[in-house]
């Protein structure tokens, strides 16, 4: 079969029609991609992509997503001739190579806002679009797809402003320029058209923070919410960014110092949750070995 250079999901012999299967439905196969960031859930590799059964077809006779992993054609080819079996499948799809490559990353540092231009309506440009976008984007610049966040949307074909760091802005300038065929098979089914640079909000605001030396004094009326980690430490970030890597939501927004009146509220006990959970350890076995001792 021939490689494609673009990271889709291609089509097997037998899932073609009259060779004993069906078709995988079209929604099932991007959630199968889009869960994979666009690459090989075992070694990262984008091209060529196959869908895999974890349970062979031969058992299932069906298409379900929690039974499909995107594997490229090398490791489909080992996962049958060295029988890797259900268990390490499901392993990979549970923790495909995307976030075990980028989820210890450090995704501070500078970033750059982007404009694209996507020959579609923008009601037709729905959340799963934006995923879609998100995560090829990211697969086409080797970037973590939380990297990649859209900002705005507007008429116009589809104009979005998104944001990724400056390095990968730069390759996607450049790739544009270039005109290089492989950006667009990312990209497809989207159209891209066009790809604008813009001036991003915290370039702007280095620039002023430079010119004044009263900054901080300057009234701040960004809208900020309280998010929490798994450790039950506290922090606020903007409202209308994505969350970081390991923080949710703890459910109140607002201005910045209301966020933080919240914190001093609620946040009572500094200690991380492990760190209160093995002193109250320790102090139970302590307790218990006193009272044996008294006995």
């Amino acid at each position: 079969m021939e490689s494609d250079p673009g990271p889709h999901l291609i089509s097997q012999e037998s899932d073609l029609p009259g060779r004993g299967r069906p078709a995988v439905p079209r929604a099932i196969a991007m959630e199968i991609l889009l869960e994979a960031g666009h690459r090989c859930a075992v070694c990262g590799e984008s091209t060529p992509l196959e869908r895999a059964h974890i349970i062979p077809w031969r058992t299932v006779k069906e298409h379900t997503a929690d039974n499909l992993i995107c594997l490229c054609a090398n490791c489909h080819q080992r996962a049958d001739s060295e029988n890797w079996g259900e268990s390490t499948l499901r392993e990979y799809k549970r923790n495909p190579w995307i976030r075990r490559r980028f989820d210890s990353a450090d995704n501070t540092g500078p970033v750059a806002k982007v404009e694209l231009t996507i020959d579609m309506e923008l009601k037709n440009f729905d959340e799963t679009q934006q995923l879609w976008l998100r995560h090829a984007l990211a697969s086409f610049l080797n970037i973590n797809p939380s990297s990649v966040k859209i900002t705005s949307l507007r008429e116009g074909s589809v104009k979005i402003t998104v944001e990724v760091p400056q390095k990968a802005k730069e390759e996607l300038l450049e790739a544009h320029e270039k005109n290089r065929p492989e950006l667009a098979r990312y990209f497809k089914p989207l159209d891209l058209v066009a790809v604008k640079e813009l001036q991003s909000e915290e370039h702007s605001v280095a620039k002023q923070e430079r010119k004044s030396s009263s900054w901080e004094d300057r009234e701040d009326n960004t809208i900020y919410k309280v998010v929490i980690n798994h450790e039950e430490q506290y922090s606020i970030w903007p409202a209308h960014r994505e969350n970081p890597l390991g923080w949710r939501d703890a459910g109140k927004s607002g201005v910045k110092q209301e966020c933080l009146d919240y914190i001093k509220e609620v946040w009572t006990d500094m200690r991380p949750l492990s760190l209160r959970r093995q002193e109250e350890k320790s102090s139970k076995e302590r307790n218990e070995a006193r009272s044996e001792n008294a006995n």
